[in-house]
């Protein structure tokens, strides 16, 4: 039988956005010393994230995050 959580989906959302911002950081802290649109992309995830962690916030949160991992 499947269990549920009684965590609600966002709550695991915000989790991975949070995963994806620290992961990016830190390869930003090991790699390439000039990429400064990356870590303005991560740090205005941060900050939606911060504003608010549901809706639209969140989703734009999560799109800043996966794009400065671009090159």
């Amino acid at each position: 039988m499947k269990k549920f959580k009684d965590e609600p989906e966002e709550d695991n959302s915000n989790d991975s956005v949070i995963t994806i911002i620290a992961n990016s950081l830190n390869r930003a802290s090991s790699g390439n010393k000039d990429d400064t649109r990356g870590l303005l992309l991560l740090i205005a995830a941060l900050g939606l994230l911060n504003l608010s962690k549901d809706g639209l916030p969140g989703s734009v949160a999560r799109k800043l995050a996966s794009t400065s991992n671009r090159k």
